[in-house]
């Protein structure tokens, strides 16, 4: 299958960063070691790139099996990452 539609996500400090690589190797099986690359697993191949200075993620399915939809793919994706930066946000407002 082509590639899904790359998803952006802004306000990404290096500490939820840190969250996120955790959360995608616990729960798609896919280790992130880097700042920007790619990875396959089980025929799932996302791409990803994280600017700290801009505190930016991009992240996209580049290739994934022809069976699985890109909304399917897509909206998991955007909900762990989201899950991360919504905690991320919940702690710094207790702090406040």
């Amino acid at each position: 299958m082509g590639a899904c539609s790359k998803q952006t996500f802004n306000n990404v400090s290096e500490n939820s960063w840190d969250k996120i690589k955790n959360a995608v190797q616990s729960e798609l099986g896919i280790t992130i070691s880097t700042d920007n690359g790619n990875a396959t697993k089980d025929g799932f191949t996302i791409s990803w790139n994280y600017i700290a200075s801009k505190q930016e993620l991009d992240i996209q399915a580049v290739d994934s099996p022809w069976y699985v939809p890109c909304s399917l793919i897509n909206n998991k994706i955007h909900s762990l990452i989201e899950g991360v930066l919504h905690s991320e946000a919940a702690k710094i407002t207790q702090m406040v």
